[in-house]
């Protein structure tokens, strides 16, 4: 084989040769077996597709948990507070929670038996003395 000529057909005149058409043929066997390789990883790919699909569908639609309400637990009703009363008399200190004993039954509407005697002007030692 002469390369001292550059034609067309020169370039490729070694391929026409045995080794040439063996190197042909090994080449395309190399091609056939990467394409059908690509063919069978494709249909693979496909059947698993077909498979794993639903179970893809189930896991991508997951509900998410909802959350209950919980109703916030009832309140205790308050304690009612023991109701102490204004003096009758001065209107400015609560009467007697615990009455001392000498106190009459009408001396237990003021804040003390001073306060009755004189309306309101004056208070004697026993008197509660707390602000109404």
């Amino acid at each position: 084989m002469s390369w001292s000529s550059n034609t067309l057909v020169s370039r490729w005149e070694h391929l026409w040769t045995d080794e040439g058409i063996a190197l042909c043929i090994a080449i395309i066997k190399e091609k056939d077996a990467l394409y059908y390789a690509a063919i069978a990883a494709k249909e693979k790919t496909a059947v698993l597709n077909e498979i794993l699909e639903p179970i893809w569908a189930v896991q991508k639609k997951k509900v998410k948990p909802t959350r209950v309400a919980l109703k916030p637990a009832p309140k205790p009703e308050p304690k009612p507070k023991p109701v102490i009363k204004c003096c009758v008399g001065c209107k400015k200190f609560k009467i007697h929670a615990n009455p001392p004993a000498h106190f009459t039954p009408e001396d237990k509407a003021h804040c003390c038996a001073y306060c009755r005697v004189t309306g309101g002007q004056r208070h004697g030692e026993h008197c509660a003395r707390q602000k109404a």
